[in-house]
């Protein structure tokens, strides 16, 4: 079974392999009228080539397709560039948690799609879509979906996505409740209300963790981040032992910033802190 924490251990010595990003980061450059356009099949390339970056992680609102020709294109560059294509971010139009069964059912039939989808690209992980109505049913889905995973040799992630899972409690219970190996939290650094200590929500989820989402959100005119303390973030991960892979996101109120030069900060932050 993939062992983020293995895989941590087995290339310390290169702070590059534990160093990844998704497209999140480029989402405005996979719009239609973009002025620098950017394709699923073309990020490995660019991440490798510009960022030195090899762990790739895809947003499901990025894919134009999920026919096999489309896929086999992604496939090719992952495979040209010695990529590794460590998760994918799924989000449904239906709610997992929904009470309302037949909207539910929906939600899983999306669900199973992008982990057929994932499977087919060679992830090595899937992250579930945010659930924000009814622990209850949400528990009803993992279950079933942790499953499917198994079946097709994904690890399944859930993650603190502004939803049930960023009240840490929730986020702590879902994983003993779900209670088998092959599920893993994803700990993302920025979705927590202002009303939760994130510092103590990570520290209470760091030993569950199998892939970390590196967030930052704003920036001041330095391009000093001034939302909350990255580097402390990360130290916390790796003071409660986590090994795993950082992958690089940002999400903020401006929408003219560097992104490239907000890369390389993080790159360096992260590079510092483990």
């Amino acid at each position: 079974m993939f062992s983020p924490q293995v895989i941590g251990k087995q290339l310390k010595a290169d702070p590059m392999s534990r160093i990844g990003m998704t497209t999140v980061v480029f989402r405005d450059r996979f719009k239609a009228e973009s002025a620098e356009p950017l394709k699923l099949d073309e990020v490995p390339v660019y991440y490798k080539e510009r960022f030195g970056i090899s762990n790739v992680e895809l947003w499901s609102q990025h894919f134009e397709s999920k026919d096999k020709s489309y896929l086999n294109g992604i496939k090719k560059s992952l495979r040209k560039t010695k990529c590794n294509l460590i998760n994918i971010q799924a989000d449904t139009k239906n709610d997992l948690s929904d009470p309302d069964q037949t909207k539910r059912e929906k939600a899983l039939s999306e669900m199973t799609d992008w982990i057929d989808t994932a499977a087919y690209l060679g992830s090595k992980m899937v992250r579930a879509s945010a659930m924000k109505k009814s622990y209850k049913d949400s528990l009803s889905s993992l279950k079933y979906l942790n499953t499917y995973c198994k079946k097709k040799g994904l690890v399944f992630l859930v993650e603190n996505h502004f939803d049930l899972y960023s009240i840490p409690s929730n986020h702590t219970k879902i994983f003993n409740d779900l209670s088998d190996e092959n599920v893993g939290l994803l700990a993302d650094f920025g979705n927590y209300k202002k009303d939760v200590d994130r510092y103590v929500a990570l520290k209470q989820i760091a030993s569950h963790t199998k892939l970390v989402s590196a967030k930052t959100s704003n920036f001041d005119e330095k391009y000093d981040h001034i939302s909350y303390d990255f580097g402390r973030c990360v130290r916390i991960m790796e003071s409660e032992g986590y090994r795993g892979v950082y992958s690089i996101e940002q999400w903020g109120a401006k929408k003219d910033y560097d992104y490239e030069r907000i890369v390389n900060w993080m790159i360096d932050e992260i590079k510092e802190n483990i």
